[in-house]
């Protein structure tokens, strides 16, 4: 039988010393879902995205992509198919805004090569995407923070890649521009098959856009489903310990949550 997955773990663990920080996760990802990976601080979020898309090496197991352990693999052709977009991606050089989203179109050029006219209306696009090509000509030091995350997202989809990874991206940002930027990835999850792997931290913004959910806790996967099965005040109560009322959206099949006072 063929495997559908775009991307899977098998028996995943990381350590940091003696420090187990994920143990035995085994994840699988399938093209153009939107999943989101939330769970408590210090439960191995970041760390299971670091190894994901091939930057943290694990301790044990391993992260598969095209039958392929992806540490096997070279950096120009995961960079070709994966983007990652941090919480906080510092750049000290005053590069442009236009010269940052530029260097998204370099693992699709070869050693020598220029930039081609495709090349440039992808980074055209993504600009004006993400709000940023009114800034093209500015440092990006002189950015503030929310402007300076919009480029790294921009670069990110210059790319043009199958897998996008969100750090808690959106964490950095003004709220109309959370609620922009997330509608624009999800618009190119659902148009364009993009699958996004999204670390959360906002609940309700979680429940507004991930179709399935993978929740840590203390290192190892507490659960994992479809929204409608897993997004629920149970589980909720179970990993975060809070009390919350989760409202379905019936014209969206979204979810909204409340939480309550009493819980804090």
């Amino acid at each position: 039988m063929r495997d559908s997955a775009l991307l899977r773990t098998k028996e995943l663990g990381f350590n940091y010393g003696e420090h187990h920080v994920l143990q035995d996760v085994n994840l699988q990802f399938e093209k153009g879902l939107f999943y989101g990976i939330i769970g408590p601080n210090g439960s191995g979020k970041t760390t299971l995205i670091n190894a994901l898309c091939g930057v943290a090496r694990p301790s044990r197991g391993s992260v598969v992509w095209k039958g392929r352990d992806i540490n096997d693999c070279r950096r120009e052709e995961i960079a070709r198919h994966f983007a990652v977009v941090p919480q906080d991606n510092p750049i000290n050089f005053p590069f442009t805004v236009q010269e940052i989203v530029m260097m998204g179109r370099k693992p699709h050029l070869g050693r020598l090569s220029r930039l081609r006219e495709e090349d440039l209306e992808i980074i055209y696009r993504c600009m004006k995407q993400c709000g940023v090509w009114e800034l093209a000509e500015k440092p990006v030091t002189n950015l503030s923070g929310g402007e300076r995350q919009r480029v790294i997202l921009a670069r990110a989809l210059a790319q043009t890649p199958q897998l996008l990874f969100l750090d808690e991206a959106t964490s950095n940002l003004d709220i109309c521009y959370k609620l922009e930027l997330l509608k624009l990835i999800q618009h190119m999850n659902r148009e364009q098959g993009l699958t996004v792997i999204a670390v959360m931290h906002d609940l309700n913004l979680a429940g507004m856009f991930c179709d399935y959910f993978m929740y840590l806790n203390h290192g190892r996967v507490f659960c994992e489903g479809p929204a409608e099965q897993v997004f629920n005040a149970e589980v909720i109560k179970a990993v975060f310990k809070v009390r919350v009322e989760i409202k379905p959206d019936g014209a969206t099949g979204k979810f909204h949550m409340n939480l309550f006072s009493d819980s804090l």
